[in-house]
């Protein structure tokens, strides 16, 4: 059995906990394990395997459990069980439930005679607990670095000439995501390696070292001069970062410059033409209920590092590339639960979107993020953004029913969906994948540098002989150029497009007694009328939102009912009147094309349109608001529409 992760804290921790006395055991037996894969033959990880991925669809697995412990019970079911009884020891003890404890304990008796060495796995899961007394660990700025806002600032500098590999992913310690290393060792002026994400399988100090930094000085050595910084992921916060957090100051000790104090980071080119900003989005990804509640969405980052990241923003002239380890859309992944604020955007993270997209149009050349492990790169200029590219298979081996390339989300297409995949193995599994970007192309500081993408065979537990990489795919990425927008005039045709992506409000469903605006790929022509000064549209006008089809009649002005969906109504009516509010206000307050723009109900204070999950409007109270990005239409007739400007990127000048 390779290896088994589950989007879950507690389970990944007990996962950590089980894998790393087997390996202490082991070693005390005299056959300490040399590999990863050895550990995950051991009989109490796979044990723990299957029980972690039963839990997962079954909470309660007591039932039957007392019949296993009988003699001439299968032992790899026997020992499933026993890791099921000891992971819910372990947690009644930690939530002060001493009566079921003790009933639990009860039960585990039977099974005691079977493997008595297995019961000390429950001595290592509560040891991360009390390490750190069940607090989640971050480094803030304003507390570790006392309101400095040069804390996280890198001050080694990427050399001028020099190439950054970027993978994610890759904490599994297993042999495939070694050779990986190994095989970008071979890269001329390779000058640091940036990782965004997830050692697996709950990040704890003994897996952040064997799987991650002793590699590193394995493959490069400590004087090598190649540093690596590296992003939380989700896993890596599933021992409440004690072992990220542990592992950071021990990581590039042969350069002192290169020290990473937190777990968000700015790194720049030696000519600060290019940075690279790292957040860290696994922190508000780390409580284990998340991945089963239907009202969370996100992740989001911490405020105080949001303040961080746009004075790197606003205060940088050159070109950045963001990191993240949670993707910021996606075609494959749900990202907000079914009842959360952002269920009607259920593969798109408003959180981080509308926290970066208004540096979108003259800053952000793209943004990198892992979290599904696959190799995706999306087509351009979705949402605003230049180019959003997913390296997050560098070393989990993903496997033919995974199906990382189904689109379940259209509206967010691949770059083109017949090339620039990674191909299905005859083992079964999907290619590793990385990135290199070369800052050597550049003439100037802020010309495009070229990246490339390899992908690299994956394997369990035979290795292929001579494993090499082999390139997919080359590009540039370029510092945006914003193209200078008009601003909006009262009554000017236009379109509205959600978060700046392909769906727009579209045309009018006709119902029995109303009709409806729908949300869809073929965008409405539409008038904001601004009753504050009927004239430039500026942020915090009133406005009505009307309607141009013709078929509507009188009943064109968007309407706020008591139901739960928009309609549109005759004119007259308090409950059509909008306060529109720019998103970006760093400049001024004039609404522009290109601008992402909220529309606040003034008859529903702190209620913000935002499209239903089944295709229509509403408002709601949600924080940050559902955006609309402002598009120039022109009515040619009755009947015909034309669209100008969809690839518009966001603007606030």
């Amino acid at each position: 059995m390779s290896l088994v992760r589950v989007h879950d804290q507690r389970l990944s921790l007990w996962q950590s906990a089980v894998a790393e006395t087997a390996a202490k055991i082991m070693k005390e037996a005299g056959a300490a394990p040399s590999r990863r894969e050895e550990i995950l033959g051991h009989p109490w990880v796979q044990a723990t395997s299957r029980f972690v991925q039963t839990r997962l669809t079954k909470t309660d697995q007591r039932e039957g459990l007392s019949a296993l412990a009988a003699d001439g019970v299968d032992a790899d079911e026997a020992l499933t069980a026993m890791s099921s009884l000891l992971f819910d020891i372990c947690n009644a003890r930690l939530e002060g439930r001493f009566e079921d404890e003790q009933k639990l304990r009860d039960s585990y008796w039977p099974f005691s005679n079977k493997d008595p060495n297995f019961a000390s796995c429950e001595k290592t899961y509560l040891y991360y607990y009390a390490a750190t007394g069940g607090r989640f660990l971050y480094n803030d700025w304003t507390i570790q670095g006392k309101f400095n806002l040069n804390y996280g600032v890198i001050e080694w500098t990427i050399p001028n000439n020099g190439v950054v590999g970027i993978i994610g992913d890759w904490g599994t310690g297993m042999s495939d995501a070694k050779a990986l290393l190994q095989a970008m060792v071979d890269t001329p002026n390779l000058a640091a390696i940036i990782h965004v994400g997830d050692i697996y399988y709950s990040g704890t100090p003994t897996e952040c070292s064997a799987y991650f930094s002793e590699i590193f000085y394995e493959v490069f050595g400590t004087g090598s001069g190649v540093p690596v910084f590296t992003l939380p992921g989700n896993h890596d916060y599933y021992a409440l970062g004690y072992g990220f957090f542990t592992m950071l100051p021990l990581l590039n000790l042969g350069i002192p410059t290169a020290s990473q104090k937190a777990s968000y980071f700015c790194l720049r080119t030696e000519d600060n033409g290019w940075q690279f900003l790292g957040m860290d989005t696994g922190f508000n990804d780390s409580n284990p209920a998340n991945q089963f509640n239907p009202l969370y969405a996100g992740p989001q980052l911490v405020s105080s590092e949001i303040l961080w990241h746009r004075d790197k923003l606003e205060n940088f002239q050159g070109a950045t590339i963001l990191l993240s380890h949670h993707q910021v859309y996606s075609a494959n992944a749900k990202i907000n639960g079914s009842t959360s604020d952002f269920s009607e955007l259920p593969n798109v993270n408003p959180y981080l979107l509308n926290t970066f997209q208004p540096y979108f149009k003259d800053r952000v050349a793209a943004w990198i993020w892992g979290h599904e492990h696959n190799f995706v790169l999306y087509q351009n200029n979705l949402f605003g953004l230049a180019k959003g590219r997913l390296l997050g298979a560098s070393a989990y081996e993903e496997m033919k029913e995974d199906d990382p390339y189904k689109v379940i989300y259209p509206d967010v297409p691949y770059l083109d969906p017949s090339k620039y995949q990674l191909p299905l193995q005859k083992n079964g599994y999907y290619p590793h994948s990385y990135g290199l970007i070369d800052f050597s192309v550049r003439k100037n500081p802020t010309d495009p540098v070229q990246v490339s993408y390899y992908q690299f065979p994956s394997w369990y537990p035979t290795a292929p002989p001579n494993p090499t990489p082999s390139l997919i795919y080359q590009e540039t990425f370029s510092k945006p150029v914003p193209t200078p927008q008009e601003p909006v005039v009262s009554k000017a045709p236009i379109m509205l497009s959600i978060e700046g992506g392909l769906n727009y409000i579209s045309t009018a469903y006709k119902g029995i007694a109303e009709n409806y605006p729908t949300v869809g790929t073929s965008p409405a022509v539409l008038k904001l009328q601004d009753i504050t000064r009927n004239d430039i549209v500026k942020s915090g006008d009133t406005v009505w939102i009307l309607s141009t089809d013709t078929s509507l009649g009188y009943y064109n002005y968007l309407y706020v009912p008591t139901t739960h969906w928009l309609y549109w109504e005759s004119g007259g009516f308090s409950a059509e009147s909008f306060t529109i509010t720019k998103l970006d206000l760093s400049v001024d307050d004039v609404i522009r094309y290109g601008d992402a723009v909220m529309f606040e109900s003034q008859y529903y204070p702190g209620q913000f349109i935002c499209p239903t999950g089944d295709g229509y409007l509403t408002t709601t109270k949600v924080t940050p608001a559902v955006t609309f990005v402002v598009h120039k239409g022109i009515v040619e007739s009755e009947s015909a529409v034309v669209v100008t400007n969809q690839q518009e990127t966001v603007s606030s000048s």
